[in-house]
């Protein structure tokens, strides 16, 4: 062990510059990975996060404040908040139904934060009219700074509101509200249909309070959450007499983070083409690193060093660099983690800068190392299995027959192109030995992920130009504040339009239980035509006992279509169960991003590496190829023909792979989101990347040709 210590040594002090140049790929290859398991798990935890901090699990609506209620058992804590009722809200010349719209009061401590602030500032406690505004707002073009009018109902009409059945004229004073903040809650994610909702300081409270008509909302957090909802709704409806409203808020979170999970998805799909892609070019990296350390092989086993050492020296080799490759992945994963999350994520996170995740950096540190190591021993293996590593390298080698011998025979054939694919292609002999098997794997796999993130990406856009996939069907939709009798209104004026072929009337319906799983319901009603929905599979219920479920759901409950499941509708008061069966599939949108840059670096860093390499180790070839007649433009046409076949062999295998593994993909994708599955295949840009690839390597051909076509053949034939 001292001897292989000693040894390992005089390498580091000999090859050191490239042991760092070997740990820089590596170091890409290990953050890419490292860095999209990061993204997804922050991305997974990010509202889960956001609740635990700013969500509650039950809100609660009433005409007054019932303190009996808050004190029940279930409960751990508990806020109330003044909720001042408006008229039609106007923000910027636009009207905003009061059904639209929630103005409460932030109370001056809180038992918990209840808002996530965005930008501005919270509104300052002696200015009544200052406002925080949700990020639901902006689809009204409002921001800080914003005047938002509010017409507002007086104290004195609360029996005369509560006994009309249309609407009446507010008799309050009217605000003039200026947005200072741009806050996010509870409300504010892709649930259902978004509240527009404002959140005034304690001074409006005590100014103006015993002017305006108010209610309470009470935002209740359970001691053993969902499980403790039920008990606590039957309380609540017996204790509020019929004068408040408990909303199951959990339900709606579970909604919130399904949503989330598809970009959840695209970071591990990145992360596992990341590491196909990788795993090819450090393998072989660490191939050409155990070529020219085994050069010193003979030298060594003359000196008494047995197989078995050179092997351990090869494996602490390997380690070092990989070493050496994990503290740089670590630490750009972790300078690169404030660009993620992103989208919904991004809003719900509670943080959105520098974030160390010890369990992905951690295990993701080790996992380089070992990887490292494995591919080092491999190699160390091969080069030191023999008994007489000399002996072996000065054995006479049968000349192996060539792919190219017709070729060569063939008549026209230009030499450069023959050389350059024959270097290509053929491993060489004693010091000149190359790697070129794992060179020819590691572009063809880095093509095929560049491929299949290719196929897979279109998928994105094509969902979003095509609503009908995610089960937006209709061009027309109404909704928010529109009662019944007001589309009643409005359907003849709708039958009568041409070419309108469906209309279909629903409201959200209650939460069903179905074996364990709370789900969201839709309830329609087929008024022209039939139901305006996508399918995804089977049809849509045509008769009493069926039911359509969303593809993910259906997965969730353990279901296919014609499987016969247990609904449960519960209410404070009661439930039941029945029978349904599932006659199909339906569609229903999320929203998506990926990525794949990474993969492009990795193919350039295969094939620089191999030219590069062949270059330095060929000296004496290019030497003898200009002693016999050579000019420079035939050298350096030579390494260009060499990345030539390389990119033409990693093209005829990486582009039909990779569109095949990249429509299973996004199928399993979609199929997944409950969308339905339709790939496209973007012919015009694999042909554009198969393209891009033949004339990337020759670019990165450039250098290594010229410093192939300067070499003096003298100095080369007496280095060898």
């Amino acid at each position: 062990m001292r001897a292989v210590r000693l040894v390992y040594r005089a390498e580091l002090r000999r090859r050191w510059r490239s042991w760092i140049a070997l740990a820089l790929p590596v170091t890409i290859a290990g953050d890419t990975v490292m860095a999209a398991v990061a993204a997804g798990r922050r991305t997974s935890s990010a509202f889960p996060s956001f609740v635990a901090r700013y969500g509650y699990d039950v809100l609660l609506e009433s005409l007054r404040p019932l303190p009996a209620v808050v004190a029940l058992p279930q409960v751990r804590g508990a806020v109330e908040l003044p909720g001042f009722l408006d008229s039609t809200t106007s923000v910027g010349g636009t009207s905003v139904p009061a059904d639209d719209v929630t103005f409460l009061g932030l109370p001056a401590r809180p038992a918990w934060p209840l808002v996530k602030l965005v930008a501005g500032h919270l509104p300052v406690a002696s200015q009544p009219s200052e406002v925080l505004a949700s990020l639901t707002t902006e689809q009204f073009g409002v921001h800080v700074g914003s005047i938002i009018t509010m017409p507002m109902y007086a104290s004195s009409q609360r029996d005369e509101l509560s006994a009309a059945s249309g609407t009446i004229s507010p008799r309050g004073p009217t605000l003039h509200l200026a947005v200072v903040g741009i806050e996010a809650d509870a409300a504010d994610f892709p649930s259902g249909a978004p509240m527009f909702t404002l959140f005034a300081g304690p001074a409006l409270e005590r100014t103006l309070g015993p002017h305006l008509l108010q209610a309470t909302a009470t935002l209740v957090r359970l001691r053993h959450g969902a499980s403790d909802v039920s008990d606590f709704s039957a309380q609540f409806e017996h204790l509020s007499a019929g004068v408040g409203y408990a909303e199951n808020v959990d339900d709606l979170e579970a909604t919130v983070q399904q949503s989330i999970t598809p970009q959840v998805t695209g970071w591990d799909l990145l992360a596992l083409l990341a590491a196909l892609a990788a795993l090819a070019v450090v393998g072989q990296a660490f191939g050409r690193q155990s070529v020219a350390q085994a050069e010193s092989y003979p030298m060594l086993r003359a000196l008494g060093l047995r197989p078995g050492e050179l092997f351990r020296l090869g494996v602490f080799t390997a380690a070092s660099i990989g070493a050496l490759g994990a503290v740089g992945a670590v630490a750009l994963a972790w300078a690169l983690s404030p660009l993620t999350p992103v989208g919904v994520a991004r809003i719900a996170a509670p943080s959105t800068g520098l974030a160390f995740d010890p369990l992905v950096l951690g295990v993701g540190a080790l996992g380089v190392v070992a990887l490292c190591a494995a591919l080092g021993a491999v190699a160390a293996w091969r080069s030191s299995s023999a008994v007489d590593e000399r002996r072996r390298l000065e054995r006479p080698r049968a000349r192996s027959s060539s792919v190219l011998a017709p070729w060569r025979a063939g008549a026209g054939a230009l030499p450069s192109a023959l050389v350059g694919t024959r270097r290509a292609l053929q491993r060489g002999t004693g010091g000149a030995t190359l790697p070129v098997g794992t060179a020819l794997v590691g572009s063809s796999l880095a093509v095929t992920a560049l491929v299949a993130t290719a196929v897979f990406g279109a998928g994105l856009p094509n969902l979003t130009r095509s609503p009908a996939l995610y089960g937006q069907v209709q061009q027309l939709t109404l909704a928010n504040g529109l009662t019944g009798a007001q589309v009643q209104s409005i359907l003849p004026a709708l039958r009568a339009k041409r070419p309108i072929d469906r209309i279909t009337y629903g409201v959200l319906g209650p939460f069903l239980g179905i074996r364990g799983l709370s789900v969201a319901t839709v309830l329609v009603d087929d008024v022209e035509g039939p139901l305006n929905f996508a399918v995804a599979s089977g049809h849509l219920p045509n008769g009493d006992g069926q039911i359509a479920l969303g593809s993910s759901t259906l997965r969730q409950v353990g279901a296919h279509v014609g499987s016969v499941i247990p609904v449960t509708i519960a209410t404070p008061l009661a439930s039941r169960t029945a029978q349904f069966r599932v006659v199909g599939t339906s569609a229903f949108g999320p929203a998506m991003h990926t990525g794949g840059i990474a993969l492009a670096l990795f193919g350039a860093a295969t094939v620089t590496h191999l030219l590069v390499a062949s270059v330095t180790r060929r000296r004496r070839d290019i030497a003898l190829l200009k002693a016999l007649g050579f000019v420079r433009r035939q050298v350096a046409a030579a390494v260009c023909w060499q990345a030539t076949t390389i990119a033409v062999v990693a093209v005829g295998f990486g582009v039909p792979v990779g569109i095949a593994l990249g429509r299973v993909v996004w199928r399993t994708f979609a199929s997944n989101l409950g969308a339905v599955p339709v790939d496209v295949v973007p012919v015009w840009l694999v042909i554009g990347l198969a393209a891009g690839v033949l004339v990337a390597v020759n670019l990165l051909a450039g250098l290594p040709a010229v410093g192939a076509a300067r070499l003096r053949p003298s100095e080369a034939l007496r280095q060898a």
